[in-house]
């Protein structure tokens, strides 16, 4: 049987004007109701998209951000204004370029998605590699390894004996030296891909080596929950541009919030990019600071910009 065009009344592609009236009608439905998909224009022709994508792209992108009841499943590649690959609910889509299904862009999909960043996840003490996968919540692209530490605590583990309460010299000898195991591993795993951003997040004894690793001059980004640094830690200049997340619960008892603000200071006072997030009602424990890590991801990123996060992969320190 041969293929027609006799459904398709809009006389494509030899009568441009039809043509572009039906495409109008069709984008124009997408806010009401109906897909993405029920346009067709992943089954288009290179020429059709070549044609007619420069018209209407903008057109179908702001027609599906009008889609506000539409879920989380829904997701459509887009660039922001910094180049940067996400994937985003209909919703936000507004500001953003969309991505047309051709093929340079799927091409270039594959590029930026091979491209990403390379997040390291560090537990707190007595816990293993899995305690913050729950709390991973993002889209952008990015590749999530979860280190479990190499010394036993408990029932789980932890990356070295000291404890903040200790003396500074004492706590900061340890946390040098599992930092530098951190880094070792970090630039192990880094080597094996096509990496554009090293992201260090880490909770309690996690996060007393986020900011440790800050200063390494090998992390572009941090994400430091509940951890601290002693107060008469001076960091060095930062030898590099480092942007840091700091969250810090105001009732913690275990590492006071005094301690992550004075943390703060100190390394913004040593030219870092550093901002503390208070979270007035939560404690110590993840079953508050837990909920924290989402948001801090995505503004350790531009503006809130979401996207897709790769499955997490577990290791272990030796």
């Amino acid at each position: 049987m041969p293929i027609t065009t006799a459904s398709y009344t809009g006389g494509w592609p030899e009568d441009p004007e039809s043509t572009a009236a039906a495409i109008a009608e069709a984008v124009d439905r997408l806010a009401t109701g109906g897909g993405w998909e029920d346009l067709g224009w992943p089954l288009a022709t290179q020429r059709f998209l070549a044609d007619w994508w420069p018209r209407f792209g903008e057109a179908i992108r702001d027609q599906l951000a009008r889609r506000t009841w539409s879920g989380t499943d829904e997701l459509y590649p887009a660039l922001t204004p910094d180049d940067a690959l996400i994937l985003v609910p209909a919703k936000n889509l507004r500001g953003l370029r969309l991505m047309p299904p051709d093929v340079a862009s799927f091409e270039r999909y594959l590029e930026l998605a091979r491209g990403s960043a390379f997040v390291l996840v560090l537990h707190g003490v007595g816990a293993d590699e899995t305690q913050l996968a729950p709390h991973i919540l993002t889209d952008r692209p990015m590749r999530v390894v979860l280190l479990r530490g190499g010394m036993a605590s408990g029932n789980g583990f932890q990356w070295f004996g000291a404890r903040y309460q200790d003396s500074a010299a004492t706590f900061l000898a340890d946390v040098s030296r599992a930092a530098g195991d951190v880094l070792a591993a970090l630039d192990h795993i880094a080597a094996q891909r096509r990496i554009t951003e090293r992201i260090v997040v880490g909770y309690s004894q996690g996060a007393h080596l986020a900011w440790w690793l800050a200063t390494s001059g090998r992390v572009d980004r941090v994400i430091a929950l509940s951890g601290a640094m002693p107060a008469s830690f001076k960091p060095p200049r930062p030898p590099r541009a480092v942007r840091i997340e700091a969250v810090h619960g105001l009732r913690d008892t275990v590492i006071p919030h005094g301690a992550g603000q004075t943390t703060t200071r100190n390394f913004q006072a040593a030219g870092y990019a550093a901002r503390l997030t208070t979270m007035r009602l939560a404690g110590h424990g993840l079953s508050a600071m837990g909920d924290a890590l989402a948001p801090a991801l995505a503004r350790v990123f531009t503006d809130g910009a979401v996207g897709l996060a790769a499955r997490p992969v577990a290791m272990r320190m030796r």
